[in-house]
């Protein structure tokens, strides 16, 4: 191959072989460029359908345009082959950079924020990686970094399954959309890629931090002496944090648990928000260690005692959703007039709680709708069945348009707009992160287009979005999210977001869509919804309030009243949360939320398993259980139990079946580690005030 002279490219050299075929340096002749050419397998040049999918997905590969992305200049045939011709990265690669030690924290800060970068305009297009791994980054000679293989995964394999057994090779393709198959390298998985679920960019914003572990340590986060073994580690295994530097700064070990959470829906939200704090970091490196919070590893197997394992078992009940129909008049809830029922929600296992808005409820509440990977799934008035809204899947967000005919929803960064019928969607205008959809008369929908703007409006007519608010930075504004409509107005409330504070610290806004005239609603809340009744909801922690609300005025009338309990909401420090809450209200005042104490809770049964009979006991009772360490000596075992942020210690005595409460005050405890003798536990916990 080296010598020959392909279309209009000279092959230089020989670069390397991968699981996705043979890569040449080149020159390109036409442009006197050099490049890398990838040829692609045989095997898959010569299927036309294949061939036909890899062009549609590397068209839209090739739109993915960032100095942190190694881009994709075209894709072509020859007598050689099929090849696409992309970037030449100079450079080594990472996991050569690596087998010499970890780097310095400067070095690996500096790779983690541009890994970041790359990241962020990759997903905000719509587009995962799929097989994010040191090998796939190279750092060139002026240490930029470059992504290598971005979203050719996807692009190879389409979504069709794959071979049976994905764990013949160290770099295992397969279809990597359809459940049960695996795609990716093992130590780099995310859990539920491991699993062969469906997976989304929280798969990408795992590997990030299983890479950001090794840059720091020097070692793979998981290994196994056969790739079985590596996989069982990434679903299993205890993460050992004691491998981090001592003088690892706290900020990045909060960084690293976030990115690093088995479960999908309490990971880092946005790769975005790492982004932000590192660079962050680099502006302010005093910030770095302004964490509280200090995290202890575990300790590592018992060397006595029963041959017993604890496992916190995932309650699950048949139904996830709540709703509640009640009456705000007066300002108080009518308890006479409540009537609660859940139902069964299709698609709950992709349902993130603590992430965007993901309820949706028609005005005249006959029309139910939630948000999963899969898609939007709709349920209409005395509908047996849920419908899932086929072309709506990997949506960010969705609101119903006000006669509930339409959903406006983002997905693969376009504004979109698709009818509850079914049918393909309309596209509306490009959009790009967005937190929150309101969609204000027939033809109006109001959204923040990123996660640090102001709100943008655009006419369903012509496409054309215009801006409507702006973040006043002189006020230390950060974020402008969460829009919802004003009954009777062409106006929307929002919730405006600040630096260094939480969400539910913020002010709910209104503004005009005709003048843009803007004020203060009401300060402390996050994520508002107007009733037509004359009421604004909002959310504090976890619970919803109302208050009385005149929308001529822009004003509320008295105190604040507890309306509901147990709302799932993201609204604490801008890092781990969004701002958002899981509700939606119709006009007749009927509440359809999340409830975090039902189905889709953290609640969990301590059971222990004696893995040589096989037998079972259960431990107390149903809990939000977090954390839980064994003694040494088997008999004892440490529990971190409650809501989050708010989190107590428990000793359970294994052999009396007592109880005994360590903590008892409104904190975030963390478990360390018992000394091996058994006799003392360590723990750490936030500031009195639960900060």
């Amino acid at each position: 191959m080296i010598g020959k002279k392909i279309s209009h490219y000279e092959v230089t050299g020989f670069l390397g072989k991968g699981g996705m075929g043979e890569v040449y340096k080149a020159r390109d002749t036409h442009l006197d460029r050099e490049v890398a050419l990838k040829f692609l397998p045989a095997e898959f040049s010569s299927d036309a359908d294949r061939l036909a999918r890899f062009r549609r997905e590397a068209k839209m590969l090739a739109s993915l345009n960032h100095p942190n992305i190694a881009a994709i200049h075209g894709l072509e045939e020859s007598e050689e082959g099929v090849f696409l011709a992309m970037e030449l990265a100079e450079g080594m690669d990472l996991s050569e950079k690596l087998r010499s030690g970890p780097l310095e924290l400067a070095d690996t800060l500096m790779v983690a924020r541009q890994l970041a970068e790359g990241l962020e305009a990759a997903h905000e297009k719509g587009v995962v990686h799929r097989d994010l791994k040191p090998a796939n980054l190279k750092i060139t000679p002026t240490g930029d970094v470059k992504i290598l293989d971005f979203g050719l995964a996807r692009a190879f394999l389409g979504d069709e399954e794959g071979p049976t057994d994905p764990l013949n090779s160290p770099t295992m393709t397969a279809g990597l959309t359809q459940q049960g198959v695996i795609l990716g390298t093992a130590a780099y998985m995310s859990p539920e890629q491991a699993r062969g679920r469906p997976v989304d960019h929280r798969s990408d914003i795992w590997a990030f931090g299983a890479i950001l572990f090794e840059m720091l340590t020097g070692r793979r986060l998981f290994e196994g002496e056969t790739i079985s073994d590596t996989v069982a580690a990434v679903l299993r295994a205890d993460l050992d944090w004691d491998l981090l530097p001592d003088d690892t700064p706290t900020g990045v070990r909060r960084l690293l648990m976030r990115c690093l959470e088995r479960d999908g829906r309490r990971r880092l939200r946005d790769i975005g928000e790492a982004r932000v704090r590192l660079e962050r970091w680099q502006e302010d490196p005093s910030a770095i260690h302004e964490s509280t919070t200090m995290y202890a590893s575990d300790l590592g197997p018992s060397r006595g005692g029963r041959p017993w394992l604890t496992w916190a078992l995932g309650g699950v009940a048949a139904a996830a959703v709540v709703m509640l129909g009640f009456n705000l008049m007066g300002g108080k809830a009518d308890s006479t007039r409540v009537l609660n029922f859940e139902i069964d929600v299709p698609g709950e296992e992709s349902i993130d709680l603590y992430s965007r808005n993901n309820v949706l409820l028609s005005n005249d509440g006959n029309l139910l709708g939630w948000v999963t990977v899969q898609g939007i799934y709709v349920r209409g008035r005395g509908e047996r069945e849920a419908r899932l809204l086929e072309g709506t899947e990997n949506c960010q967000g969705a609101a119903l348009s006000p006669d509930g005919r339409w959903v406006a929803f983002v997905s693969r960064n376009r504004l979109q707009r698709i009818s509850i019928a079914g049918g393909a969607p309309f596209d509306i205008c490009e959009a790009i992160t967005i937190r929150g959809l309101a969609w204000v008369d027939n033809e109006t929908v109001v959204f923040p287009n990123g996660i640090s703007t102001g709100l943008m409006a655009v006419s369903i007519a012509d496409g054309v979005p215009r801006t409507l608010t702006t973040v006043d930075k002189t006020r230390n504004e950060r974020s402008h999210r969460w829009p919802t409509p004003v009954p009777g107005r062409r106006a929307v409330l929002f919730e405006c977001q600040y630096l260094g504070q939480d969400y539910d610290q913020g002010d709910i806004q209104m503004v005009d869509l005709d003048g843009g005239e803007r004020r203060t609603v009401h300060r402390g809340a996050a994520a508002p919804v107007a009733t037509v009744n004359g009421h604004l909801l909002f959310v504090r922690g976890s619970t919803l309030f109302a208050m009385e609300f005149d929308a001529d005025k822009g004003e509320v009338r008295g105190l604040p009243v507890p309306v509901q309990d147990n709302v799932a909401s993201s609204v604490g420090n801008q890092e781990d949360d969004d701002g958002s809450a899981q509700y939606a209200m119709d006009h007749h005042g009927a509440l359809f939320y999340y409830d975090t104490g039902g189905a889709l809770s953290e609640r969990s049964q301590l059971t222990m398993l004696d893995i040589v009979t096989g037998e079972t006991e259960d431990i107390g009772g149903p809990d939000m259980y977090r954390d839980l360490k064994m003694s040494p000596d088997g008999r004892l075992l440490a529990v971190s139990r409650g809501p989050v942020g708010e989190e107590d210690l428990f000793i359970h005595d294994l052999a009396t079946g007592n109880e005994t409460m360590l903590t008892r005050r409104r904190s975030v405890e963390y478990l360390g580690a018992w000394t091996p003798d058994s006799k003392q536990l360590y723990w750490t916990q936030s500031s009195a005030d639960g900060s």
